[in-house]
Parts: structure tokens; C-alpha cells; sequence
């Protein structure tokens, strides 16, 4: 079975149709032969069998009484009469409501309950009720005989139903079946091609299948007025409906208020004296086949039916518990964007004006005269200055990671700006032995980019060459045109040099914007990690080149102008108008950006590139 539904599902079409079309086929080819081999039928023109017909009436009017008897069990079986009472007594009408609910199936649609009175009480569904019932022929059989009663005139079938309280009579249901509906006891009536039953009630009130839109009164007929009567027999009389000569056998329903009649024409009656031509066999095995198809298409119709809705039901769990993980990922990231934000505006803040004190203090004389306190002074401006770096780096890392990073594109002279940082940088390095150097053609074209962050990745790999190199060594920082669209910033220094898994180590193949981690990885991880993702959000490259003995090369490109004549991703509208950048004769902090390196040498740390 699993292996038939595995195939059914491989093949979900063809396992619906094929089956259908293979059937219809047979069919089609089993009619064509049957009337192109059978002869014309005939009767042999018999009359009807009082006695057979006798037997027939018994046995309907024996499934009428049941079907009706069964019908009104289980409807006084559902119903939780003292329940009901009790709510309507309260009152509480919508518990009440809730009893007579539960009585509708797929045959009834509506159920009205009358007191013993006449009055009408409550119905479902809520609906305008009409006037007593007290006087009405229906309502006074039920109360005096305590049977149900079967009511015509209506476009559909209904039944009042007697309701006890134990023993007691304390209502009646009035019970109406949905439109064009047979419920079990009326198709019971059904007797095939060879005769016909109909029922009345006792004011002569048609009731049969195929009548119930077209209300038909039968009292003026001799065989409903004899039966209404309380007699039974069987004589020759007039079809009420299409007038065609039968024999008709009738009996009271006493337990009901009604009768039923049992019909088979005179004219058309008799036996069929001719044979289909095909074999009986071939019939029923085409037959058997068409079932079994059709039976087939069916099954696999309602096995794919179900594995879609499982299918259906998995993808909208899928895609709830997708949503749930976006939005806490949403919060998540905008926690610590906040976070970030809040911290980077709390330090920048206290470092800047530290920063600014450190300087004015720098430059009094008093200062110059003391080496040691000079020192301790130009330590405090470097770990303020690598500070407000690290802040810095922080909230760009940040706004990485949550995509809401955006750069300040502006023209600018990179000669200039390169001029400007080793002004701020030159009394450093000659603190720690260390030269810096610059290779930059006369003539350079303008970049666009954003230049506090441009002026921060050159700080970083120049302040790196600085800090990692030995004494006696140099920093040399060279320009370059490669083309039309870009030029390259390298950056080359004489310290030690690094090993694959170090440059690995620092700059994985697998970008690592995760803060925790590159934090962990202290402060050189972070720096080449954000630098890195600013250069390629201007749409350049950063790279490293370095031998163990032999120095390191940090480069980088930028955009001479966008690429394709369009901003690129990330610019602020309205802020990328170009700007020349102003070309101080005497370099100073504000001349380069908003957080450059401060104006004085920095104390010598250790030469080797410390364990991430």
C-alpha cells in the first residue's frame, strides 16, 4: 500500500486520470457493442400479480415504518429534553439553542419546538417562527395519538415529532429537511422501473420522491380515501399524476396519520422475453473492471488531496517559524545596534575632550621640560586615540552586520589627505625608530569615497607598519593610478612579516563580521575586518601580501568615480555632492577628518605582532 501511494504521488495526474479515461472507454465500448448486438425488447404483455404486488406493498410500507420509526428514535435519543427545558425555563435561550443545534445532520436543516400548548418556543437557526399551533390539524394528531405525523404542502419534507419528558408529553418538534433532500424513510418509496409508492398524510397531502417541489392533495382519490379510512386492498384505478391506467395496493400507516400506495401500470406491464446479445460473463467482468478503476482515480484522488494539505500545512509551519527567527533576528540585531550606538556615543564623547586636554597639555612648555611626564602624557593621548578607533570600528562592524551601513561619499584629493596623516603620525614613528615614506605621483585624480573611514583605514595599516616594525625600519605609503576607474593605496613596512596562518588567522578567506568573535580577537582582527568590508562597500579590494622576514604589504583600491556612472550602494542621497578637501600647508587634526590620530610621537611597544 505504501509502495501504491509512493507511486501515486511520483505521478499524481496520471493516477487520477488514466483510470477515469480507461473506464470511460470501456464503457463507451461495452454500450456500442451491447446495442449493436442486441435484438429490440419485448413484453409479453402479463397483467400484474395481485399477489406480488400484495408482497411489494408490505415490504415498502415495512421499510417506511422502520426508516420513519428509526429516524424519530434517534432524533427523541439526541434531543436532552429536561436540558432543554431547564434553559428555556431560566431563561437561557442560547443553551437552549445549542440542544436543538444538535439535532441537525446533513438531512435536516431547521428544527422548531412548540409546547404543548401550540406555542412556538425556540428554533434553529433563529428565524421568525409564525403563530400558534394549537389549532393546526398537525399539531392536535401529535398531542392526541403521541405519534409523529408527516406534513405536505411544503417545498421539502417535514415531520412533527412528539418530545416527552420521561413519560410526560411536554412538546412537539417540528423537524424541516433541507430542499430537494430524501431522507432514509422516503427512500424507501423507491421500487424501481416495474412500480411506484407515494405516501399521503391524513388530509391526503402528497408526499413521494420526485413530487416534493410540486405539492400535490390526493384526497379525492378512491384508493387514498380508502386507505385514509383505515382500509387496505388492492384495485385498478387512475395514476393522480400522469393519468396512465394501474393497479394500486394501499394500506393505512395508523402510527403516522398516513398511507401509502403502491402502483404498476396496466399498459407497460410485463416480462422481457429477449437477451442482450454480449455474454453475461463479459458484462460483468467490463463491469467489475469499470468499478475498480473508477474506485482507483478516487483513491488517489483523495491521496493526493491529503498530501498536499500535508504538504501545505508544512510549508506555513515552515514559513511561522521562518518569521518567528527573522523577527528575532530583527530584535536582535537592533539590540545590539542600539547597544553599540549607545556605547560609541557615551565614549566618543569623554575621548574627545580627553584627547583635546591631552593635547593643550602636550604643548605647554612646562611639559616639554619634563621627559617623564611627557611620556606618560603621550601614552594617555595614544590609548585615547586607540580608543576612540575602536569605538569607531565597533558601530561600523555593527551596521555591517545589520545592513544599515552607509557611506559619505565625497570628491577627494588623497594626496592631500596622506600628507595630512603622516604629519599627525611622523613624530611617532620617529619615537620608535621608524621612518615613514610616501611615493605619490604629481598628479593624482580625485576618489570618491567616504573620507573619515578612508582616513581611518590608512591611520590603521600606517599605525600597524608602525607599531609591528623594528627599530631602524620604515613605513612607505605609495599611490598609484591602475586605471581609468580605480587606483591602489599600498602600504609596505620592514617589520618581521607574516606567515600564511597568520595572514590567514587575520584576514580569513571567509569574511568574519561577528562582534563577539572579532572582539575575542582583540583589537587587529577587528580593524582589518571592518576596513576590509568598507573598501569593498566603495566597490574596491583589500588585500595583504607579506613573507615571513621580509615585511608586509597592505593594499587596497578605490573608485576614482562610481562605477557605471551610478552611486553605489550605500550612498546617502544628498550628501555625496562633490567636495575638494582642503590642503593645509601645516598638517593638523581637523584638516583630515573627524577622529584622526593625534599630533604626538606615541612610546615604543613591542616589535612583534602580538597572538590574535
Amino acid at each position: 500500500m505504501n509502495k501504491v501511494k509512493e507511486l501515486i504521488s511520483r505521478y499524481p495526474r496520471g493516477a487520477v486520470v488514466v483510470p477515469l479515461i480507461l473506464a470511460g472507454v470501456i464503457i463507451v465500448v461495452l454500450g456500442y457493442l451491447s446495442l449493436s448486438a442486441s435484438p429490440p425488447l419485448k413484453r409479453d404483455g402479463k397483467s400484474p400479480d395481485k399477489t406480488q404486488l400484495a408482497n411489494l406493498l408490505q415490504t415498502v410500507s415495512q421499510s417506511v415504518e422502520a426508516g420513519i420509526n428509526k429516524e424519530v428514535a434517534e432524533i427523541q435519543s439526541r434531543f436532552k429534553t429536561n436540558l432543554f427545558l431547564a434553559a428555556l425555563k431560566k431563561p437561557d435561550k442560547k443553551k437552549a439553542r445549542e440542544y436543538l443545534k444538535a439535532l441537525l445532520t446533513t438531512d435536516i436543516e431547521s428544527v422548531v419546538y412548540y409546547d404543548k400548548r401550540g406555542i412556538p418556543g425556540l428554533s434553529y437557526p433563529d428565524m421568525a417562527i409564525g403563530k400558534n399551533a394549537a389549532d393546526e390539524d398537525w399539531f392536535q394528531q401529535v398531542v392526541r395519538t403521541a405519534h409523529s405525523y408527516l406534513i405536505s404542502g411544503m417545498p421539502q419534507p417535514v415531520m412533527a415529532i412528539p418530545v416527552f419528558d420521561k413519560t410526560v408529553l411536554t412538546g412537539v418538534l417540528w423537524v424541516c429537511y433541507k430542499h430537494k433532500t430524501q431522507p432514509g424513510w422516503l427512500t424507501a418509496l423507491n421500487c424501481g422501473a416495474s412500480a411506484s409508492a407515494y405516501l399521503v398524510n391524513n388530509q391526503g397531502g402528497l408526499i413521494s420522491p420526485g413530487m416534493i417541489n410540486n405539492p400535490v392533495n390526493l384526497a379525492g382519490q378512491s384508493v387514498v380515501k380508502k386507505a385514509l379510512a383505515g382500509q387496505e386492498g388492492i384495485e385498478e384505478t387512475t395514476d393522480p399524476m400522469s393519468g396512465e391506467k394501474v393497479l394500486a395496493a394501499y394500506k393505512p400507516l395508523k402510527d403516522f396519520n398516513a398511507a401509502i400506495v403502491v402502483e404498476q401500470p396496466l399498459s407497460r406491464h410485463g416480462a422481457i422475453t429477449s437477451s442482450v446479445g454480449l455474454p453475461t460473463g463479459v458484462i460483468v467482468i467490463c463491469l467489475v473492471l469499470t468499478v475498480v478503476l473508477i474506485g482507483f482515480s478516487i483513491f488517489a484522488s483523495l491521496v493526493v488531496y491529503h498530501r498536499q494539505g500535508v504538504v501545505k500545512e508544512q510549508v506555513r509551519q515552515y514559513n511561522s517559524e521562518l518569521n518567528q527567527l527573522r523577527e528575532s533576528l530583527r530584535k536582535a540585531n537592533q539590540a545590539k545596534l542600539d547597544l553599540v550606538t549607545t556605547v560609541e556615543n557615551e565614549v566618543r564623547t569623554p575621548l574627545g575632550k580627553l584627547r583635546q586636554n591631552l593635547g593643550v597639555l602636550l604643548n605647554q612648555p612646562a611639559v616639554a621640560a619634563e621627559p617623564k611626564m611627557r611620556e606618560e602624557l603621550i601614552m594617555a593621548a595614544v590609548s585615547a586615540d586607540r580608543l576612540m578607533r575602536l569605538a569607531n570600528n565597533l558601530s561600523d562592524l555593527v551596521r555591517l552586520e545589520t545592513g544599515k551601513m552607509e557611506l559619505k561619499r565625497r570628491s577627494l584629493d588623497i594626496s592631500a589627505l596622506l600628507r595630512s596623516l603622516v604629519g599627525t603620525m611622523e613624530l611617532y614613528a620617529t619615537s620608535r625608530g621608524v621612518t615613514i615614506k610616501t611615493e605619490v605621483p604629481e598628479v593624482l585624480p580625485n576618489i570618491t569615497a567616504d573620507i573619515d573611514r578612508v582616513l581611518r583605514i590608512l591611520t590603521t595599516l600606517v599605525d600597524n607598519g608602525i607599531r609591528f616594525n623594528k627599530t631602524g625600519g620604515s613605513v612607505t605609503v605609495k599611490i598609484r593610478v591602475l586605471n581609468k576607474s580605480f587606483l591602489e593605496v599600498r602600504v609596505e613596512d620592514t617589520g618581521r612579516g607574516l606567515n600564511p596562518q597568520e595572514i590567514q588567522h587575520l584576514m580569513p578567506e571567509k569574511a568574519e563580521r561577528d562582534v563577539v568573535t572579532l572582539i575575542k580577537h582583540r583589537s587587529t582582527r577587528l580593524e582589518l575586518a571592518v576596513s576590509k568590508a568598507i573598501i569593498e562597500l566603495h566597490q574596491g579590494k583589500f588585500g595583504v601580501e607579506s613573507q615571513p622576514g621580509a615585511g608586509s604589504k597592505f593594499w587596497f583600491t578605490l573608485p576614482i568615480q562610481p562605477v557605471g556612472g551610478e552611486h553605489p550602494k550605500g550612498d546617502v542621497r544628498g550628501q555625496n555632492r562633490p567636495e575638494e578637501v582642503t590642503k593645509p600647508d601645516t598638517p593638523t587634526p581637523t584638516n583630515v577628518g573627524r577622529h584622526p590620530a593625534p599630533e604626538v610621537p606615541k612610546i615604543p611597544e613591542p616589535k612583534m605582532l602580538p597572538k590574535m
